[in-house]
């Protein structure tokens, strides 16, 4: 899987980064079903999780969170879109897997993040992730449980996602 990142701190370029999925196993869901469609820094702090199920949602939270940025295509036939605002050094760690486990019936993805290949240690930047999902891997009802970042005062999010 390919996706753009931006580079580090002090550059509006962007470098390319490869990741592959390090896990595999029968609680863990891979990039086979997933996509990391954007990871650039944003002024908007961190701390938030959205879910968008259609072209509306992601507009409104997009102009709410990024105005004036262009924002990527996904295709909500067949995806949706995890996007939440993470604090990280000046190169991002990045989405490689989600963990699976079970709350209450109810399966509870979490995005496990990982430092990318080389990593550096910059100065607290915010970042914006943007995570499509193929709805065909999600049951009816599913939670994303985005991680708490508790150095930082992040707290954990959990958005849901209902078929239908």
């Amino acid at each position: 899987m390919t996706l753009t990142v931006s580079a580090c701190a002090g550059s509006d370029d962007e470098i390319a980064v490869t990741t592959v999925s390090t896990l595999a196993g029968p609680t863990t869901v891979g990039d086979d079903v997933f996509d990391v469609v954007l990871v650039r820094r944003t002024a908007i702090g961190f701390g938030d999780a959205g879910l968008a199920t259609s072209e509306d949602e992601l507009s409104e939270l997009w102009d709410e969170w990024e105005p004036g940025v262009v924002r990527p295509t996904v295709d909500f036939d067949r995806d949706v879109a995890l996007v939440m605002t993470r604090p990280d050094d000046a190169c991002a760690d990045l989405v490689d897997r989600f963990e699976v486990t079970d709350e209450d019936g109810v399966p509870t993805w979490t995005p496990v993040f990982e430092p990318p290949p080389g990593g550096c240690a910059q100065p607290l930047l915010a970042w914006l992730h943007v995570v499509t999902i193929e709805r065909e891997a999600l049951e009816t009802e599913t939670l994303i449980r985005v991680p708490a970042d508790e150095p930082f005062g992040v707290t954990e999010r959990v958005v849901r996602f209902a078929a239908g």
